[in-house]
């Protein structure tokens, strides 16, 4: 659905191939089938990954340093084939400021996509407008964000993109429940 720059899977979804056979990722050889892993990942995921093989260690948030905040290494995955765990939820923006539409983000976690107008980047307050249940509907075609029976994922969804809204990734599972929040507008 829909095109290059979108929220909706057209837009990224797109197939990642990597060989490298002395890392042990594949064995080099056309003759040989590579490895299938329905895995998402980002391309922030990039770094946490080149660091993973150059075996650096990735900054110290907690030290206030900055990098990789929302990155995942994926090498172990690419190596085994295996589906990567516990997957943190990648986020999308769709800026689209400049027209009539709203700018958006949409957080992908599991087989769950939800949409959000732009206040949750902004305001930290979440207005969900679409919900899709991808390993059913690939193609986001059936819109579940008024679905009765799909209230209680909105709500868990909505406190998950929340939470990683505060907080980087690595950090999020340290990080503690209560914050302050604060308006700067006033």
């Amino acid at each position: 659905r829909s095109n290059k720059g979108s929220c909706y899977e057209g837009g990224h979804r797109v197939p990642f191939i990597a060989a490298w056979p002395a890392g042990g990722v594949g064995d080099g050889k056309i003759s040989t089938p590579g490895k299938t892993n329905t895995s998402v990942i980002g391309l922030t995921d990039m770094y946490a990954t080149f660091a993973d093989i150059i075996e650096s260690q990735l900054p110290d948030l907690t030290k206030g340093e900055k990098g990789a905040e929302d990155s995942v290494s994926v090498l172990e995955s690419m190596r085994s084939g295996v589906e990567l765990k516990n997957r943190p939820p990648l986020f999308f923006n769709d800026h689209k400021e400049a027209k009539a539409d709203p700018a958006a983000v949409a957080m992908r976690s599991g087989q769950w996509k939800i949409f959000y107008k732009a206040s949750l980047l902004r305001e930290g307050e979440p207005k969900a407008f679409e919900l899709y249940n991808l390993k059913a509907d690939p193609k986001e075609e059936k819109d579940l964000i008024n679905d009765p029976d799909s209230q209680a994922v909105v709500g868990s969804l909505t406190l998950e993109a929340l939470n990683y809204r505060r907080t980087a990734t690595r950090l999020v599972n340290q990080a503690a429940n209560s914050r302050f929040k604060f308006d700067w507008r006033f």
